[in-house]
């Protein structure tokens, strides 16, 4: 990985408190982009969301970005994927992670599209390297777990949880 290398997690909240995916998230964060050596930053989109931005980097992110206009008070997807792929475009990461949501199902792949990143959903662990990385998705109700190689730059849609380490893979 570059030296200037990131980890970006897509913080979401409810405008005073950060969500319960997005709290989770945190530390699978961290580990990733200290694994890689590379930052670990975060992106809050909203209206009024400077308060939470210290209450995120209190919570171990090594930067807090803000993305913070009047047309992000309400939750859009046409308005949030434009604002989440300026910020993207602007921020070069070379992992940006979205919470398990409603909200990041409906952005994540219209955004990875338009920045012509893989995008991939429904993960539950991560294997990072230089040269890539292997995403592990649950199939058949979780019965069988499957790697997928991925070339970073790229988007994952994270459930919370151990990281995959502990799946069987078949």
């Amino acid at each position: 990985m570059p030296a200037a290398s990131r980890v970006l997690l897509l913080v979401e909240h409810d405008g005073d408190t950060v969500s319960n995916a997005s709290r989770q998230l945190m530390a699978q964060a961290r580990e990733h982009a200290d694994r890689l050596g590379a930052e670990f930053a975060t992106l809050l989109l909203g209206y009024q969301v400077q308060g939470l931005a210290q209450a995120v980097a209190a919570m171990g992110a090594d930067v807090v970005y803000v993305a913070e206009a009047q047309h992000l008070a309400e939750y859009s997807p046409v308005v949030y994927v434009e604002a989440l792929e300026q910020a993207l475009k602007s921020l070069s990461p070379q992992l940006a992670l979205l919470p398990d949501s409603f909200s990041a199902r409906e952005t994540g792949p219209a955004v990875a599209f338009r920045l012509g990143i893989p995008f991939i959903s429904n993960c539950v662990g991560l294997e990072l390297s230089e040269a890539g990385m292997t995403a592990v998705q649950p199939r058949y109700g979780g019965a069988v777990h499957v790697k997928v190689q991925l070339p970073m730059p790229a988007m994952v849609w994270l459930q919370p949880g151990p990281g995959g380490e502990d799946c069987q893979h078949r």
